[in-house]
């Protein structure tokens, strides 16, 4: 029995010792022997100036086998974390590849997560086969010290390879003799041993075989401490929002400081700029105070026989649709043209409005009058308003560019409002631009971005107010008295009913103030009650409407009227379309 024990102990060594010895191929030395594409041979020759850069010379022996490529890609690891704060990292400067003359070797630089990337070949043009590369470039920062040694840790391949490395050697030269080195090969962190190393005074060399992809040679060297001039490690502050804006002393202090600086300035500024003026005798003008807004005497009449486009203008500082609106009514009440109701007939079709213009003298008209009859009657001596709308609009600029110079003609105001509107718009949106861009850099490259946001905020306080700087001139307040004074009559008086009501024609007369003043049904309950034969109620021969006249249905119509008329003048064309064929 212990013969066949023998025996079978015999037999299991010889079948261990077979297996053993049997030829097992890596996939690296599989994919050369078969033509795959591989890296036949990296070769790295490395030199420590006594400045502490690094020196580099590469050889990459390329096989592409039958696949064609436009070239390869190195990448050289140059960024890791070192602690919560920084990143280190080893700048790469210097930078030539070189090749036969068969290869391309234009090469793209560029950085991808924490790597150099060198994208060596050319875009138009495909190789197979082996080829050779030589890239050359200097590394700073790359060594480290510690209390006994400096020390060079240096992965020579990279980890990023997608094709097997057959071998990969390395050479490294120092000023003076290294006390210690070792290598390791594989995955990045890997701590497995490489296949050689060995030194002799100040030349280490180091080598491994058959490796996988995504694997490397990593070598180390130690040298007495101190050999080396500069071996400090070269930190880049990784960026963080609560960094960017770090609350201290000094940045809070500062921001509290501008930002009363830049209110003090805005106050100012906005002030002087944005209020009204007003007279104080013989023509001088101060700024009117915050608070003068005492109420204006009631009065019966608009001042200096303004019209309502022009009492529009002054009160809100814009020659708006509604003011236009409101002249056409005006020009119909004075006999220059006539507005018919035109009702809808079912349950598709919209009611509209013909306008008729009438045989009147147009020489006394104000110019912005003339120019919208001749707006509204380019095409004829009748038109629907229908047929005015996209094609009105550039009429209408016309129209509030004359209401405009007309105010400015006036004293109302030093400047244009539309123009003084769009001053402080542009200042706005070039301080907001300005100032957004200073705390983005101040965040980006300092700690002081919050001592600088303040500054953001000018711009937006600028966009925010901007409609409201436009300021009248002492006789545009002035002016702006009478006319609040006339809207009081208008919307509240209730004393003087009577004695208005034998006015001739007085409701038609100012009913397009009323539109302006957005009181057109304040303004017809006044007459509630009135028949057709008050005198009040006379000279409504411009208007056909569909219904018997009352006066507060037929402020229901003009309403119509308004919106409808406004929403067709500014109405534009709509805009080119096409496509290719």
């Amino acid at each position: 029995m212990s013969a066949l024990r023998k025996a079978v102990a015999l037999l299991a060594f010889a079948v261990v010792a077979l297996l053993a010895s049997w030829p097992v191929a890596p996939a690296a030395a599989t994919a050369a022997q078969s033509g795959f594409e591989h890296v036949e041979h990296f070769t790295s020759d490395m030199e420590i100036t006594p400045a502490g850069s690094l020196r580099v010379h590469e050889t990459i022996d390329y096989d592409f086998g039958s696949l064609s490529r436009h070239g390869i890609y190195r990448f050289i690891p140059v960024r890791f974390p070192y602690d919560s704060r920084y990143d280190r990292v080893y700048p790469v400067h210097n930078v030539k590849v070189t090749a036969g003359s068969d290869t391309p070797s234009a090469v793209d630089i560029s950085e991808q997560n924490g790597n150099v990337a060198l994208r060596i070949g050319d875009p138009d043009r495909t190789i197979t086969g082996r080829h050779r590369y030589d890239i050359t470039y200097d590394v700073d920062g790359a060594l480290n010290t510690f209390p006994d040694h400096d020390e060079l840790y240096w992965n020579v391949t990279g980890n990023r390879w997608v094709v097997p490395i057959s071998r990969a050697d390395a050479t490294l030269r120092g000023p003076i003799g290294f006390t210690k080195i070792t290598c390791f090969e594989g995955p990045e962190h890997s701590d497995l041993p490489c296949d050689e190393s060995a030194a002799d005074g100040g030349t280490a060399h180091y080598g491994s075989v058959e490796l996988g992809t995504g694997a490397g040679l990593t070598i180390v060297a130690a040298l007495p401490r101190g050999a080396i001039a500069n071996v400090r490690p070269i930190l880049d502050e990784r960026w963080s929002l609560n960094r960017a804006f770090a609350r201290t002393p000094i940045t809070v202090g500062s921001a509290v400081i501008l930002l009363a600086a830049i209110a003090l300035l805005l106050t100012r500024v906005l002030w002087r700029h944005g209020r009204d003026r007003r007279l104080v005798g013989d023509g001088v003008e101060t700024l009117r105070p915050l608070f003068d807004h005492g109420d204006s005497p009631v009065e019966y009449r608009p001042p200096d026989e303004l019209r309502p486009a022009q009492v529009g203008v002054l009160i809100d500082e814009r020659a708006d649709p509604l003011d236009v609106t409101a002249s056409i009514i005006d020009l119909g009440v004075r006999g220059y043209l006539r507005i018919e109701e035109i009702p809808d007939k079912g349950l598709f079709s919209r009611g509209d409005w013909r306008l008729t213009k009438l045989d009147a003298d147009a020489e006394a008209l104000e110019p912005y009058e003339r120019k919208l009859l001749k707006g509204l009657f380019d095409s004829g001596d009748e038109v629907l308003m229908s047929d005015l709308k996209s094609h009105f609009y550039d009429d209408l600029k016309q129209i509030q560019d004359s209401l405009y110079d007309d105010c400015v003609k006036r004293g109302w105001f030093r400047q244009r409002p539309d123009r003084t509107r769009a001053a402080w718009l542009g200042i706005g949106i070039a301080a907001t631009v300005l100032g957004v861009g200073a705390v983005v850099l101040a965040a980006a490259y300092t700690h002081f971005a919050l001592a600088l946001l303040p500054l953001a905020i000018v711009g937006i306080v600028v966009l925010a107010v901007h409609n409201r700087m436009p300021a009248r001139t002492g006789a545009g307040a002035k002016t702006l008295e009478h006319i609040l004074g006339f809207r009081r009559f208008m919307t509240t008086a209730q004393t003087q009913r009577m004695q208005f009501a034998e006015e001739e024609g007085i409701f038609a007369k100012y009913l397009p103030y009323a539109i302006v003043f957005g009181a057109t049904k304040q303004w017809a309950r006044r007459f509630e009650g009135l028949g057709a034969d008050s005198p009040a109620m006379g000279g409504m021969g411009w208007y056909l409407g569909a219904n018997v006249f009352n006066p507060v249905g037929f402020s229901d119509s003009m309403h119509d009227f308004t919106v409808s008329t406004a929403g067709t003048i500014v109405s534009t064309p709509p805009s080119a379309s096409g496509s290719s064929g």
